[in-house]
């Protein structure tokens, strides 16, 4: 017996809804970093901090895929903070294993990787995380619909119009 189901999003609180191309996207986009940089460390011989950084990307996608299916019961907000609270825990730990710790090689092009550019490399994801709190939940929220709905003016939206009185 071929059984389908659907599934539908949970809705969010703001602005930022379940979509799978913006997930999807975001998700490769924001973490594609992690694979081509363990491609370039192996290709470079450098097998320990390779192997850290592609189970990082695994550990990402693999995370965005299982929040995908749970995306009935996770607040898309909640979903993408998931994403980014993972990112702001492996991005340093990836960081130190491929710049800093000592290898047999020097990367001599590398050099610049130190200090206040680590650091400032190693907080995107929590500045992106606060971005998007501060836009999702203070800055711009969403307008509000249905029985507790207002006009500008602070007139009552129209879930306290009479429809007797033909919406007047």
């Amino acid at each position: 017996m071929n059984q389908h189901t659907h599934q539908s999003a949970r809705r969010g609180k703001g602005r930022l809804q379940w979509e799978p191309g913006g997930w999807f996207g975001g998700i490769i986009g924001g973490s594609s970093w992690l694979a081509f940089g363990s491609l370039a460390l192996l290709w470079r011989g450098e097998l320990f901090p390779s192997f850290v950084s592609g189970v990082s990307w695994l550990l990402v996608l693999s995370l965005a895929c299982w929040l995908w299916v749970r995306r009935d019961r996770i607040d898309p907000f909640h979903g993408l903070a998931y994403i980014l609270i993972l990112l702001s825990v492996l991005m340093p730990i990836v960081w130190f294993v491929c710049w800093d710790i000592p290898t047999d090689r020097p990367m001599p092009s590398l050099h610049w990787i130190r200090g206040f550019r680590s650091a400032a490399a190693c907080s995107i994801a929590p500045v992106i995380l606060a971005c998007f709190f501060a836009r999702e939940r203070i800055l711009i929220p969403k307008p509000r619909t249905g029985a507790h709905a207002t006009h500008a003016d602070g007139s009552p939206g129209t879930a306290h119009r009479d429809p007797a009185s033909g919406g007047h």
